[in-house]
């Protein structure tokens, strides 16, 4: 598990893909705490890494219509019970109350 500083971790807010992260150390550093329980460690040693793992392999949704809705644009996507199923296996909830989901 690594330990950033604010510093460290805002500078990964603003490397992410997703905006809704930019600034944010609060929701990185959740994100951060997220990865380093789903993630290979070895996979995970500088920022870059984390911002290299979460661009190649996740999203986040700021709310679970949010997320329902881009399942349901996609021709082979969940419905909300297959959604709700992968709880905690590809679609985590952070503290902020956004979602996260593996691609």
């Amino acid at each position: 598990m690594q330990n950033f500083t604010d510093e460290q971790v805002l500078n990964l807010s603003n490397k992410l893909s997703n905006t809704l992260y930019h600034n944010n150390v609060e929701a990185t550093r959740q994100l951060i705490i997220l990865f380093n329980k789903i993630v290979r460690n070895t996979l995970l040693v500088t920022i870059d890494d984390y911002a290299d793992v979460y661009d190649a392999e996740f999203f986040t949704f700021q709310t679970w219509d949010d997320l329902l809705k881009s399942e349901t644009e996609m021709s082979d996507g969940w419905d909300d019970a297959e959604c709700q199923a992968q709880m905690n296996t590809s679609i985590w909830m952070l503290p902020c109350g956004w979602y996260v989901q593996a691609v």
